[in-house]
Formats: structure tokens, C-alpha cells, sequence
């Protein structure tokens, strides 16, 4: 059985080995395969005495891109108080086939409504066939890259975010169609696929003082204060700080002003 990647008009060549595992000088001979397009050289009878082997070259010569199929028929000649007999060898030439292979799930885990979270998962291309992928998923999720070239025996990386508009658990199927370089139509199309889990949650923040008194304070002078922001909540989120009364010049400023709070933690 031979796998090649082949041109029209070429000749590739594999060996049938064949060797003798018996005790017994044994005698051998081929009928050639039944088709033009695998050759052998004219069969003449030959022996074999035990553990030696001898090897057969057949040549391939296609005429189109297809995959073909013959046999080579072995006759084992009696010899003495050994039985002969017949027996066939599948001699066949198979188009490469692309092979992808992917994660077949990827849990995102919790995020904040509309904020995001994202995972990396490889797209890998197993095969010796260049191709070209597509990769699909319904929102809220999305995918980048949506589009790539994978070449033979090599991997792409894609990125998978989460962006949820409610809080809710998600399920999604990724999908990711593959054609080989030069191949047309949905004949050749591979697909693999991947299901998505995450779950939208609510950000809760607490402050450690509704009310912060700085008292007196001399003129050009600065009081400061400390305040503990605590996220409650299962996931991380955002946070901005600012003036209740807009366009208002107050003699107050905090830092800092934006930034993140993981899961279940605080910052001052």
C-alpha cells in the first residue's frame, strides 16, 4: 500500500519485500497485476531458502489524479511434503487525504457581561496536504484568525473570545472547514469542530467607606484617604472613577482612577 504525492505522466517506484519465514527452501512465482498503469518485471520462477527475502520492484505510472487498485498474485510451488498454494497482494496508490485535528472542547469559564475573556486552542494539519481554513462561530463568541493557510504538518493558532451581552451560560460549535490547495467544489472539504462552553455573570464592586471625611484642611495643603475596592463577584471586571458632577472644578482626585479587580480579591 503506497500514499504519493504524484504528477500525471510520472513514475514512482515502492519495493514488495518478501521474505521466507519457514524452515523450507520454498518456490515462488508472480502473475503481474492486471492494470497498465503497475508494473513488474517479466515473473520468473525463484526460491527462497528460510529467513532470506528478496524485494520486487513495481513501478506506478498514473494517467490522472485518482486512485487506483490492483493485486499481484504469489504461487507457492509444493515441494516435497509441503502444500502449495495462491495467495493475493493488494498493490494500491491512494490520493493524500487532509487530516485536521482540533480540541474537541474549550471551556472559557466565567466572564463579566460585556466585557471579554478569550482562549487559545491549535488547529492542526496532520496531513501532507497544504490547505486553506475557514473557521466559523456564532456570537457571542468570535474567532481570529477566520481565514488562514495551513501547511503540511504544521499548526495554526486561534483565538477565541467571549464577549457575553447577559448573564447567562453559553454553548457554541466552532467550526472550521478546510479544502486542499488547488482542490474545487465540497468534493475534498474537511471539517472539524469544537464546542464552546462559557457563562456571563454579573460584576458585584463594594467599597470599604460610603462616606469619606477628610476634615479640616490648611490651604495648599493634601489630605489622603484610603478606600478598598472589593470585587465579590465569580468573575474579573472593569472599573473607571468619576466626578458625580460633571464639569465641576473639585480640589479632589483618586488613584487610580481605572483598571481591573480579579475574582473574589480587592485593591486600594
Amino acid at each position: 500500500h503506497a500514499t504519493l504525492r504524484r504528477e500525471v505522466g510520472g513514475e514512482y517506484t515502492k519495493l514488495l519485500t518478501i521474505r521466507n519465514v519457514t524452515t523450507d527452501v520454498v518456490h515462488l512465482r508472480y502473475t503481474l497485476p492486471a492494470t497498465k498503469y503497475f508494473s513488474m518485471a517479466f515473473p520468473e520462477s525463484f526460491q527462497l531458502s528460510p529467513g532470506i527475502a528478496v524485494s520486487l520492484p513495481i513501478a506506478f505510472r498514473p494517467v490522472e489524479l485518482a486512485e487506483y487498485e490492483d493485486v499481484v498474485m504469489l504461487e507457492v510451488r509444493p515441494t516435497g511434503s509441503r502444500r502449495g498454494g495462491r495467495f493475493g497482494i493488494p498493490v494500491t496508490a491512494v490520493l493524500p487525504h487532509l487530516a485536521l485535528t482540533a480540541p474537541r472542547v474549550v471551556d472559557l469559564g466565567f466572564c463579566s457581561v460585556k466585557e471579554a475573556v478569550s482562549a487559545k486552542l491549535t488547529l492542526k494539519n496532520d496531513s501532507e496536504v497544504p490547505a486553506t481554513f475557514e473557521a466559523y462561530v456564532p456570537p457571542p463568541f468570535s474567532v481570529t484568525p477566520r481565514i488562514g493557510a495551513l501547511a503540511p504538518h504544521s499548526g495554526v493558532v486561534l483565538e477565541v473570545v467571549f464577549s457575553p451581552g447577559e448573564a447567562a451560560p453559553f454553548e457554541a460549535t466552532l467550526s472550521i472547514d478546510a479544502v486542499p490547495d488547488g482542490a474545487s467544489g465540497d468534493e475534498r472539504l474537511t471539517s472539524v469542530y469544537t464546542t464552546l462552553h462559557a457563562t456571563g455573570k454579573y460584576a458585584f464592586l463594594a467599597v470599604s467607606e460610603p462616606h469619606v471625611e477628610f476634615g479640616d484642611v490648611y490651604l495648599s495643603r493634601t489630605a489622603t484617604r484610603v478606600l478598598t475596592l472589593s470585587n465579590v463577584s465569580e468573575v474579573q471586571t472593569q472599573f473607571r472613577v468619576t466626578h458625580a458632577t460633571a464639569g465641576s472644578d473639585l480640589p479632589f482626585s483618586i488613584s487610580p482612577s481605572r483598571g481591573s479587580v480579579a475574582a473574589h480579591s480587592s485593591i486600594n
